[in-house]
């Protein structure tokens, strides 16, 4: 089942700074929750914004990705890389919400090569 976690952001300006600040607020809200249940686990997660000008939408950071609970700062890495991609392609910056969409998938998360 897939399952969404979303943070309001208030209208303010997406920075990599405060996409790394929500990825650790998401992996203490949630992932180590998930993990304290069962430690043979990791999730397939999205990351979403949602832009402040109504017209513009939506807009993934990426690809849906398999990620272990010690993966964490790898993420990190990869969706501010992924921010950098996002803001070259649209002129609007500020977002009102990050929304982490995710399955829990039983054992370990394979290794990207």
């Amino acid at each position: 089942m897939i399952t969404n976690h979303t943070y309001k952001l208030n209208n303010i300006a997406f920075t990599k700074e405060i996409a790394s600040t929500h990825i650790n607020i998401f992996w203490h809200d949630t992932y180590n929750n998930i993990i304290a249940q069962n430690p043979n686990r990791h999730l397939m997660l999205l990351v979403k914004v949602h832009f402040a000008n109504k017209s513009t939408g939506y807009r993934t950071l990426g690809p849906l990705r398999s990620v272990s609970h010690l993966d964490k700062e790898l993420f990190i890495n990869y969706i501010t890389q992924r921010l950098g991609v996002l803001n070259d392609s649209y002129n609007v910056s500020e977002v009102s919400k990050i929304i982490f969409s995710y399955i829990i998938k039983e054992g370990l998360a394979i290794a990207a090569a």
